[in-house]
This record gives C-alpha cells, sequence and structure tokens, in this order.
C-alpha cells in the first residue's frame, strides 16, 4: 500500500490533534422553584428522605443501585430517582453484592 503525499499530510494532521474529551452526562433537570437538593446515595426504601417534609423548593435526589427498590419508591414532583452504584476513586467494573434476604442493602466491594 504506497501512500500518497497529500495522505501522509492529511494523517500527520488527524495525528497531531488532542484527543477528544468524553461527552459530559446530560445534567440533571430541577423542577422549577428549586433552591436547595439534598442528595441521598443508596436511598433504599425503609428510610428515604422524602421530598414532602422539606419546604416547597427542595428538589430530593435519590441514587438507588438495585432496581427492584428503584421501582418501589413512590414518585413525588419534586424527586429525581436516579438508578446507579456510586463507586470512590477512578471509573472501574466491580463486583456489586446484594445483602440479606429481601436484597435491600448492597456494596461495591
Amino acid at each position: 500500500l504506497a501512500l500518497t503525499s497529500s495522505d501522509a499530510a492529511r494523517l500527520q494532521r488527524a495525528c497531531d490533534l488532542e484527543p477528544t474529551p468524553p461527552p459530559r452526562p446530560a445534567p440533571i433537570a430541577l423542577p422549577e422553584g428549586t433552591t436547595k437538593v439534598i442528595i441521598e446515595v443508596g436511598a433504599n426504601i425503609m428510610f428515604t428522605i422524602r421530598p414532602e417534609v422539606h419546604d416547597e423548593n427542595t428538589t430530593v435526589i435519590q441514587v438507588e443501585p438495585l432496581q427492584q427498590l428503584v421501582c418501589m419508591i413512590p414518585p413525588h414532583p419534586r424527586l429525581i430517582v436516579i438508578p446507579a452504584a456510586i463507586s470512590g476513586g477512578a471509573a472501574r467494573i466491580a463486583d456489586f453484592n446484594i445483602y440479606h434476604i429481601q436484597g435491600s442493602a448492597s456494596s461495591l466491594a
């Protein structure tokens, strides 16, 4: 395979470019009038922070990795549920463990 001088120049320009950063995640759209946000990690269903116990300007973001629990969290206009697990450190793949008979406790360990 032979490259022409224009092919070589085009490839060199492509190699000189800075790497493209990964796309940024979409921002979370907060309900209108939100002035305070509470983030609850590992929301579960038993001890969940509910928006109605706060003033009308508070939005609660709950992060819960267990899909069977996400489906049981009652909806509310000032509640955003994110079905995800959170781990410290660099992005990586980790074992996700579910504990207890009802599967209401979990760990990324």
